[in-house]
């Protein structure tokens, strides 16, 4: 159920001049000086429960609304907007400062926000984090004539709810959840983050609400922990405007309704990355194959979508650029030493020669079974931690590089190799833009 903030000013004529986004027009002020405008208020908000969470009236006496409360109001003057900041103290009450003019009349547009848990740096910027509440009304009314100015507006949760439940202290890493990273009330625009964030489990034994909403229209959320990794496909019913839920992390003895692993869609082409935990410089994530011609081209159809794609170092630079502006995630080239120690089995290593086993033609396509040519990912046995085709196949490069400038090692052999060129430590060097090699993209979490 909506409740109702009322909100009742009087005011000498004033305001703070701002522009807001597309259509609307900065605002000139006739004189440089800002006003500070004293204001009476009334209602209440809604919180996520229903219940009343501020309850604003005309007097401070029966008032519950805190010292240093802050209420953002952005004034529509036909396609031109005037932002004002209300300000309550607890000994003189409410004020408002604001610069322009505003129309004249009744029923006129304004937008009503107000902010719990977040840094205002300035007047023209409000910094937000994923704990940050977010109460709006993007269709409230004023009415001002003869410098008095009356503000109704139903103030709701903007966004939905949620908190992962676990054992004190875990430290996850949370993927597909939208959160709102900056409120400019010069512009009226919110800017929104949809990347790879950390949280922790608390005393309490969940992490801190996250205030957001599913990123991606899959509406697919991944949890990354230290030594797992799991993917969900939220329903419509969870994570909705004003919604508020918890979650348990899941583990891998339990993890009812979640799949190993994080997916990740680029374009049309979903595809999975495997943790990596015990590694000295911080848990990382590594594709599950090789990048394939279908994640290579992404959008477009190829022939053979299934099969390792090979081409420069400098090349496959440009590729990680449009991966992660597809994804909103920071992946890159492993580093040597991060693609051996994901070869070899990171911390479940059982010290095979080959990654996977000490016989290659259970794990590899090498000369002795390959027919001298590349086949399609996962046609063989996984190694320790569930990665493919990491001996043989093809090269794949590194981001680790020698003394000499412009080359790189490359690790784990291809089709056309025997078996003493597909170990786990096999390795050459190669110029970045001389030869066509695999990738195998990592994630880092530190």
């Amino acid at each position: 159920m909506k409740q109702y903030l009322r909100v009742s000013v009087t005011m000498t004529m004033c305001l703070l001049a701002l522009s807001a986004c597309s259509k609307i027009t900065v605002v000139s002020s006739e004189t440089d000086q800002a006003h500070v405008c004293k204001m009476v208020f009334d209602g209440n908000i809604a919180g996520y429960d229903n219940s009343v969470l501020r309850d604003g009236t005309a007097t401070k006496a029966s008032s519950s609304w805190q010292d240093g409360d802050e209420v953002y109001i952005a004034f529509y003057r036909g396609t031109d907007v005037v932002a004002g900041v209300a300000t309550y103290s607890e000994t003189d009450g409410w004020s408002i400062t604001f610069e322009g003019e505003l129309a004249e009349g009744t029923g006129l547009r304004c937008e009503v926000r107000f902010f719990v848990n977040a840094t205002f740096a300035n007047a023209y910027n409000v910094n937000l984090n994923p704990h940050s509440e977010i109460y709006e009304d993007a269709d409230a009314t004023y009415d001002y004539s003869e410098d008095n100015l009356s503000v109704t507006a139903s103030l709701v949760p903007k966004v939905g709810r949620i908190r992962f439940t676990g054992n004190e202290g875990d430290k996850i890493y949370i993927t597909g959840i939208a959160t709102y990273s900056r409120y400019a009330p010069e512009t009226n625009t919110f800017y929104t983050t949809k990347g790879l964030f950390p949280d922790t489990v608390m005393s309490e034994g969940s992490t801190d609400y996250i205030y957001g909403y599913c990123a991606y229209e899959d509406r697919k959320v991944g949890i990354i922990g230290n030594d797992y990794a799991f993917t969900k496909y939220f329903s419509e019913s969870i994570y909705q405007k004003g919604e508020s839920g918890y979650m348990a992390i899941p583990t891998t003895s339990a993890h009812n309704g979640w799949k190993s692993g994080l997916f990740v869609t680029a374009g049309d082409v979903e595809f999975k990355m495997i943790p990596v935990h015990g590694y000295e410089g911080g848990l990382f994530l590594i594709g599950e194959t090789e990048v394939t011609n279908a994640l290579y081209a992404m959008n477009s159809t190829v022939s053979k979508p299934l099969y390792p794609c090979a081409k420069t170092y400098s090349a496959w630079l440009s590729f990680i650029t449009q991966l992660n502006s597809a994804t909103n995630l920071t992946f890159s080239i492993p580093s040597r030493a991060e693609w051996q120690y994901a070869a070899k089995g990171g911390a479940l290593s059982q010290g095979y020669t080959y990654s996977g086993s000490d016989y290659p033609e259970d794990v590899a396509w090498y000369a002795g079974n390959s027919g001298n040519t590349t086949h399609p990912v996962k046609q063989l046995a996984p190694n320790e931690l569930g990665i493919y085709d990491m001996s043989g196949n093809v090269w794949e490069w590194t981001s680790t590089s020698t003394s000499s400038n412009g080359y790189y090692n490359i690790c784990g052999g291809d089709c056309t190799d025997n078996e003493s060129n597909i170990t786990i430590t096999s390795l050459k060097n190669e110029h970045q833009n001389n030869y066509s090699y695999g990738l195998r993209v990592a994630l880092r979490c530190n």
